[in-house]
Order: structure tokens, then sequence, then C-alpha cells
């Protein structure tokens, strides 16, 4: 499947995905609204309760679906048969659970990324690590992937999936409280607090979401300067160093650039380390 459909098949689900979630939210509301007149208030916390449950509960089946959404097929065991041994070195080296290896046909992938889930970690390997690298480079690989799992660094990137999808599913659940309101409630007479708290509830959760979703970026960058550390300090710094170049430089351009040279600059200063 080329880029232009993969994406076309990606947003076609986003859309389902939003659709599913509003109905069920306008429901819910809509029909607290209108059993429970006096009581409007309590479709506020039912609707954000809806929003967490429903986005929660999304984000982990994703996670479980990630391999099938995502079109991943598992390394064969003829392919890459030093980077899976290189992986189950690393694995027993640092005790960490040997994970499941998937070729991804993706532009935007890297070499290397570990999945965020809260189970086994599953590794997508971009399909150019094979035949571009030695074995002193693939074994540079699996020790700053096994650096994500040393650190549970997927776990928390599972974690800050899944509060952003909450307080997103919350959001869309005060939004259609709030367009209930603006709907029915001239018919039903209702206090104009509950509006005012729908409103404000919504400016929260969108600074909140983009807070979030901030603070997930600036934690994806501190795990990738962990983990480049992490394989500095275990003697595969020129190495990674050596990947990065070799790789990477079209697609990440300046950023690369700037990484490599901060990689190089670190293991120059530990080598001075060691010499003193």
């Amino acid at each position: 499947m080329d880029n232009l459909n993969r994406n076309l098949v990606r947003r076609w689900r986003v859309a389902i995905f939003a659709l599913a979630v509003a109905g069920v939210a306008w429901y819910a509301s809509f029909s607290m609204t209108m059993e429970m007149m006096p009581l409007f208030a309590l479709a506020l916390p039912a609707g954000a309760a809806l929003g967490v449950a429903v986005g929660v509960v999304v984000i982990a089946i994703s996670g479980l679906l990630y391999v099938e959404r995502h079109q991943l097929q598992p390394v064969p065991r003829k392919q890459m048969a030093n980077l899976r041994q290189a992986m189950k070195s690393a694995s027993h080296r640092f005790k960490t659970p040997v994970p499941f290896l998937y070729l991804a046909d993706r532009p935007d992938l890297f070499v290397a990324s570990v999945i965020a889930v809260p189970f086994r970690a599953k590794v997508m390997v971009s399909q150019k690590v094979g035949a571009a690298l030695n074995q002193d480079e693939l074994d540079a690989i699996a020790v700053h992937e096994a650096a994500y799992l040393v650190h549970r660094d997927y776990l928390l990137d599972w974690l800050l999936n899944s509060a952003k999808a909450a307080v997103l599913g919350t959001f869309v659940a005060y939004v259609l409280v709030v367009l209930t309101y603006v709907t029915v409630a001239p018919a039903l007479a209702i206090d104009e607090k509950t509006f005012a708290f729908g409103a404000f509830a919504c400016a929260v959760l969108a600074v909140g979401y983009y807070v979030l979703a901030r603070a997930h970026q600036r934690v994806k960058g501190l795990n990738d300067a962990a983990a480049d550390l992490f394989c500095v300090k275990n003697g595969h710094g020129q190495q990674l160093a050596s990947v990065l170049g070799k790789l990477g430089e079209s697609a990440y351009g300046a950023a690369l650039n700037e990484r490599i040279l901060n990689l190089k600059q670190t293991v120059k200063q530990a080598g001075k380390r060691q010499g003193a």
C-alpha cells in the first residue's frame, strides 16, 4: 500500500473514531438532560467520566492493534539474523525481555523504534537497516533500543498517550454537553451557571491537552538523549554516531547533524574521563 493510501485509511479511521465518540457522548449528555432536568449539572461529570473511559479504552485497544493498524510484518528468521542476535544479547546483558521485532516500511521511521504498549515490548525496524550496517553498528542499535526498555520509556510513552486520549475524550464530552445546553436549554430554562462551567471546563481541557502534547514531545527528546548517553556509557557511542550518519541525514537534516555532533562530543568527553 503506498503512502497516499495509507494516509487516507488512517484519516478515515480517525474520522470514524471521532464520530463514534461524539455519538455516544452526545446521546449520554442529551438523555441525561431530558430525564434529569433539575440535576443537569450531573451530566457534566458523567460526560467527563464517559470521555475518560472511551479515551483510555481506545488507546489501550490501539496499542493492542498497533501491529495490525500499521501493517507491520514480523522480521523473518532468515533475515536480519545479526540484528536479532544483537537484540537478544542486549536484552540478556541488561536483563530486559527480548522484544518482538517487526519490519516497517515507513518514511517517518529513522532506524528503529520501540512501540508504546503496556506489555512485552515491540520494536519496529526500518527495512534499510539490514544491508547498510555492520555488526558493531547493529549492536549499537540494539543497545540504544535496550535503553528504552531499561528506562521503561515505552511505558511512560503509553501513559502519556493515554492521558492525552483521556483529556481529549473529556473535552469532546464537555463540548457536546455545552452544545446540548445551547440547543435544549432555551426550551427548558436551565441554569446558565451550567453552561458557564461547561465552557470553562472546555477551555481548561484544551489548554491541558496542549500542555500534555508539548510535554510529551519534550519527554521524547529527553528519552532519546538518555538512550544516546546509555550507548556511550556502554561503549557503543562511536558506532551509534556512525549509524546516525549513514541512515538518517537526508530525513532529519540539521537536527540530526546536531545530534551526531553532540554524540561525538559526549564520546570524546567519556574517553577523556577514562584516560584520566
